[in-house]
């Protein structure tokens, strides 16, 4: 088959080509068309790639021939299968006959903390394309088979849709092997670029957590540099401040955390949502009880957590449920 995939945003993007990657294994081409800038790819994956004009969220909206520009050109790419990324772009095939699997990374009709921040014109402007979203979900969810990134999502989306199933936003095996076990570890870590913005999103809050504990960023590095950094810390941090969000939010870091072997610190929302019965993440309500989780973590094994992301973390797990999202077209 000659797979499409297409998405708002561009490359590089790690679960789009992790999803692609999974077909070409099994022969399959693999195109992207993306509605964003093209730098790169984490997996080197796409045997063409394209980018198309999407325009601003008005345009989207209102401007009709934004529709069928991308349309005709996906017309010209002779997909047979596509393998649609999200709503924003994905709702322009709720009417067409191409064959489609919608896969909904981000649950945006729920995600609103990602508008919260921004200035009140531009909050404005994106505001009528927001209120669609749930719309152009359900249109999607009742025609195509649908992967999401979330067991609470998933659960919400079948009251539209007949086939719905979960991939967890887990690595690749070839991301997290090979790596060496350090003779010594100490101190705690977060992955993310949340410390340069000028604010922080409502659903990435770490306001004052440096009042009780100390930690380093990692950020804009390779991926394999920072993992191979992050074998050499005790504990990994998500410790956003809790929200609402977090009942759908499958953050790739809490993953990578424990492939490096590290036990994860996070609120309880996140941990009863998605690790309820995982022994190496740990739960808070309030910031003040970090010290204490951190500090009651003696005689860690590494090598064990790291032995548990490897039987229940890992993208190879789940490639059967992308099959079987295809078998269902």
């Amino acid at each position: 088959m000659r797979i499409l995939h297409v998405s708002h945003a561009g490359l590089p993007d790690v679960r789009v080509e992790k999803t692609a990657l999974t077909m070409k294994h099994r022969g399959h081409e693999v195109i992207f068309l993306g509605g964003g800038p093209i730098t790169g790819q984490h997996f080197n994956v796409f045997d063409e790639f394209y980018s198309l004009k999407l325009g601003n969220s008005l345009q989207i909206v209102f401007d009709p021939t934004v529709k069928r520009r991308w349309l005709n050109r996906i017309r010209e790419l002779r997909p047979d299968v596509v393998h649609a990324h999200n709503c924003i772009v994905g709702h322009f095939l709720a009417s067409s006959k191409f064959p489609t699997i919608f896969n909904d990374h981000e649950y945006l009709s729920k995600q609103i903390a990602k508008f919260e921040v921004r200035p009140f014109v531009r909050r404005m402007a994106v505001k009528p394309m927001a209120k669609l979203f749930p719309k152009w979900e359900r249109m999607l969810l009742e025609r195509f088979p649908t992967l999401t990134t979330h067991p609470n999502m998933t659960e919400a989306h079948k009251r539209f849709g007949q086939f719905v199933t979960t991939i967890p936003n887990v690595p690749m095996r070839t991301q997290i092997e090979s790596f060496a076990e350090p003779a010594e570890r100490q101190g705690n870590a977060y992955v993310g670029g949340d410390f340069k913005l000028a604010m922080f999103m409502p659903h990435r809050n770490l306001e004052g957590l440096r009042n009780f504990i100390d930690f380093d960023i990692l950020t804009g590095i390779p991926y394999r540099e920072m993992m191979q950094k992050l074998m050499n810390y005790r504990v990994g941090l998500t410790a956003w401040h809790p929200h609402h969000w977090h009942r759908y939010s499958d953050a790739n870091k809490n993953y990578e955390y424990m492939h490096a072997g590290l036990p994860v610190v996070t609120n309880h929302i996140i941990k009863d949502a998605l690790f309820s019965t995982n022994p190496y993440v740990l739960g808070f309500r309030n910031y003040d009880e970090i010290p204490q989780i951190i500090n009651s973590l003696s005689d860690l094994d590494h090598q064990a957590i790291r032995e548990y992301a490897l039987k229940h973390y890992i993208w190879e797990k789940f490639e059967d449920i992308i099959f079987a999202a295809y078998d269902a077209l």
